[in-house]
């Protein structure tokens, strides 16, 4: 157990088989007040260590020749004895690379004797015992964090568990009163609709209506829980024929009725997950087809580049766009800028774009002018990326 330093009294061990030169180190020391010292001495290896095992010592003041241990091997077997405790070196051997190995090794100065002055090895024990205080303050701080590690982690832990609780509840408890209401509301609609009126039959539609909302919000909501959850596969992804593969698919189910002029530049390859980021590119195109579904001419035009240390891609259009002061609203979760009459969906998609991007550590925003537009950005790490 290494020593406490104290405010007042410092425990030095003198380990020195010569008495005229710890007589000599007791008077620098006594001499000069800066502190008080309380001083020990042992003339051997074997001494000091079985001192340094009963604790108690502030600082170690050492001479590499001993009668049971010599050179560098001295300050080895010191440093295994009292790790912690701060060691200056007082030699006899004017040994410049040994002084340099030493040092390296972690003591906290080397001096010759007959050469060290009073001032230089008052100045080496404040010095060092102010590191000790320092690296002290340090561990007592990074065992304290940690504390708050390990805590935060049980606390993550913990609420993944209530996600993954939400998540079967959202799937079992909610889906079976909503597959309810749709199902009885389709029974009156087909077996009853001749024995309703007009009015009857628009609400028993408005409540089947909502239902399917309902379904769907639902579905959206556990797909973004899947896509927070997952955990990631990162790997080397050809993003240029993965947005290929996702602007055909889009493609061919494209049922606005209008030919889009879609191109796609070069991309450069990135450090991700094929599959989540695939979702990304789904859902940017998606919406770029479905907001321009309403301009005379649709033109998407994806591209990308290596810019800062990450590759930047974007997807921009010639559709509606929207106003730049609801920006803080676009990402958020069933948050939507358009009316559901004018662009149908459920808000979903750019909150899940948001999510997948921040899990590989990039970032993503828009720019827009309302019926001028819009292009999406984000972030992937590069190829070289540790």
């Amino acid at each position: 157990m290494e020593g406490k330093i104290m405010d007042n009294t410092l425990k030095l061990l003198v380990v020195e088989d010569n008495p005229e030169d710890i007589e000599l180190v007791s008077r620098m020391l006594t001499k000069k007040q800066f502190v008080n010292f309380e001083v020990e001495t042992v003339a051997r290896m074997s001494e000091a260590v079985l001192r340094l095992e009963k604790g108690g010592v502030d600082l170690i003041l050492l001479d590499l020749g001993l009668p049971d241990s010599q050179g560098m091997g001295t300050y080895r077997e010191i440093q295994r004895a009292a790790p912690k405790t701060p060691v200056i070196i007082l030699s006899g051997n004017e040994d410049f690379d040994l002084a340099v190995g030493i040092i390296k090794e972690g003591a906290q100065d080397f001096y010759v004797k007959g050469s060290v002055k009073q001032e230089a090895l008052v100045r080496s024990i404040h010095y060092a015992l102010e590191r000790k205080r320092a690296t002290e303050k340090l561990n007592i701080f990074n065992a304290e964090l940690e504390i708050r590690v390990e805590k935060r982690t049980k606390e993550l832990e913990e609420a993944n568990k209530q996600l993954k609780s939400f998540s079967y509840s959202i799937s079992h408890d909610l889906k079976a009163p909503i597959r309810a209401i749709e199902g009885f509301s389709a029974i009156l609609e087909s077996d009853y609709s001749k024995t309703m009126d007009t009015e009857a039959r628009r609400l028993v539609s408005l409540i089947r209506g909502g239902a399917l909302k309902m379904k769907q919000l639902v579905e959206d909501l556990l797909l973004f829980h899947t896509y927070l959850m997952k955990e990631l596969a990162s790997k080397q992804v050809n993003i240029y024929n993965l947005a290929q593969s996702v602007l055909a698919e889009i493609k061919s189910h494209n049922t606005t009725g209008k030919a889009v002029d879609a191109k796609i530049n070069p991309l450069p390859d990135a450090l991700c997950d094929s599959a989540l980021i695939r979702q990304v590119f789904i859902n940017l195109i998606s919406n770029a087809v479905k907001f321009t579904s309403k301009t005379e001419t649709p033109e998407i035009e994806v591209g990308g580049e290596i810019i800062n240390g990450f590759n930047r891609y974007y997807v921009k259009d010639n559709g509606v766009g929207f106003d730049m002061a609801y920006m803080d609203k676009l990402f958020g979760v069933f948050n939507r800028l358009h009316k559901e009459s004018d662009f149908e969906g459920t808000g979903i998609g750019l909150a899940i774009v948001k999510r997948i991007i921040e899990r590989h550590g990039g970032v993503v925003w828009a720019e827009s002018n309302l019926n001028k537009g819009a292009t999406f950005y984000f972030t992937l790490p590069q190829l070289n990326s540790n």
